[in-house]
Order: structure tokens, then sequence, then C-alpha cells
């Protein structure tokens, strides 16, 4: 499934302690991981702190970086055919990263690691600007190894899918096939503008005073449609050998993630580039895909 995984990492313990766990990826054919780290570096700004030497500087945090993480890929070379490690030097650690996906099948990082390289959103644009499938794992600093490895090794149990368009039949059946997936939950969540579009003109749209004519009727016609293609989807699932149960609603991801949470519960959340950050709202694992 993922032969060849590229992990972004930093020095911290929380993306440490979650490299060590990527030995659960075993089970999901990966034969190749990738450990990358990226020395950042302002040349201006070491200058300002003090820093004379500042070749010498950066050669010392890469060596140092370089030992630290061939500690981490001995340890994980019992599991895997090749375990190798890349220390680059760079101003910006995205472009780096998507210098060398494309010889990779997924990119697996932790959401937030309170370091530079993963702090704010940093991990997001690692997955916005990725063109192979994207792992994002909720990080915690509390949290040791086999929380890690309880979540690699259960996501493809029970994900849930959002789909963000119910057309592309051959697509979903694509990647359902792909990852080999039992259980499947399907999300469609309807934003009212996509249900209005064509339906109702710009100028009833905007206006605030004026009441748009057969709302309801619109929007309940709009989401019989929808539930009507998933049911098209479930019927040809269950002839292959997946169970599957759906939703369709208005309103948040977040909020449908959180109702099956309550509910039945999920292994990870799967979607694409433009719902990912709502679901790792919720989800402590999204899967994005590249389509």
């Amino acid at each position: 499934m993922f032969e060849r995984v590229l992990y972004p990492i930093d020095l911290t313990d929380v993306s440490i302690t979650c490299a060590r766990a990527l030995t659960e990826f075993k089970k999901y054919g990966t034969e190749e991981l990738t450990l990358f780290h990226t020395v950042e570096y302002d040349i201006s700004m070491l200058i300002e702190g003090g820093i004379s030497d500042v070749d010498n500087f950066i050669t010392s945090l890469k060596d140092k970086a370089t030992r630290k993480l061939e500690e981490v890929a001995n340890e994980l070379s019992k599991e895997f055919s090749k375990v190798s490690v890349k220390v680059v030097v760079a101003l910006d650690p995205i472009a780096e990263i998507s210098r060398v996906e494309e010889d990779f099948d997924l990119v697996v990082a932790p959401s937030r690691s309170g370091s530079p390289l993963f702090l704010g959103k940093t991990a997001e644009k690692i997955a916005k600007n990725s063109s192979i499938p994207c792992l994002l794992i909720k990080s915690r600093p509390d949290a040791g190894k086999s929380y890690y490895e309880l979540i690699f090794r259960n996501m493809f149990e029970r994900p849930a899918y959002i789909l963000e368009k119910t057309n592309d039949f051959p697509g979903i059946f694509e990647h359902l096939r792909k990852f080999g997936l039992k259980k499947v939950f399907l999300v469609r969540v309807v934003d009212i503008d996509e249900a209005l579009e064509g339906k109702v003109s710009k100028e009833e749209l905007i206006h605030p005073l004026v009441p748009i004519p057969r709302l309801v009727e619109i929007l309940t016609e709009y989401w019989m449609n929808e539930k009507a293609k998933l049911e098209k989807i479930k019927n040809f699932l269950s002839t292959i050998g997946v169970a599957s149960e759906s939703m369709v609603s208005y309103g948040s991801i977040e909020k449908c993630l959180e109702k099956i949470s309550k509910i039945e519960g999920f292994s990870m959340a799967i979607c694409g580039k433009r719902s990912f950050d709502k679901a790792l709202k919720i989800a402590d694992a999204v899967l994005i895909l590249n389509s």
C-alpha cells in the first residue's frame, strides 16, 4: 500500500516518539522509510545573535541532527528493508520536502510538535503542498510511543471517508480498493451555497431582507439526491465485501465527525485538501488524498 514513506522530523521528543511508532507501517507493506530533517537558518539573524562563524555553526547543527536521527533509524531498521536519514540545510523546509516527495508513496507528519518545523500550521502546509497522500497525526506532548502505535495500527479499521463530491464514483472506489477497507463511514457535508447554485439568482442569495423562495424544498431535494448517490456507493461496496454506513448533512464537518465519534467512533478521517484542516480538529489521524 505504502512501500516508501517519507517522515519529516525535527529533534523534539514528540516527533521522535512518533517516528519510533512507524514500525506499525510494516503491516501496510512499507519497505523503505526516510527520516527527513531540515536545518533552518537565516544568516542575518545568526550574525545578529552573535554567531561569527556561521558555516561551522550550521555544520555543527547538521552533524548533531544526523547523529540523533541515525539512532532512531537504527531502531527502525529492524523492521524495514531500508531506513535512511537525510539532513539538509535550507531556508524553507516545505520547499525541500516538496522536492523529494515524488519518490515516495506517503508523507507522515505530526500535526504539531512545538519546534519551528511544525510550529503553528507548518505541518498543514506540508499537506496542502503535497502531491502525494499525506497522513497527519494529532500529536500529544504527554503521549508515549503506544499512543502513536495504536493510531497507526488501527487507522484503516473503520475510517470516516469525507466525500467532497459524490459524482466521482471511479475515484472513490479506487481509494477504497487501494486501502483494503472492510468497514467505512461515508460522510457527505453539503454546503448550502452548493445546494442553491443554479436554483437561486445571485441577487436572491446576497439580499439580506428578501427570503429565498422554495428554500426548504430546494435544500431537501438536494439532500435526497446526495443521499441517493451514497446509497449507490453503499450498494456497490456491499458487493465487494465492504460494510458501510453513511451520513448526509448540512452544517460542518466537525459536527458530523463529533456525532459519529459519540455514536460508534471512527479510526481515522480520509478526505481531500479542502476538508483536512476541519477534520483534524476532531480526528486523531487524517489521511489527505492528493486528488
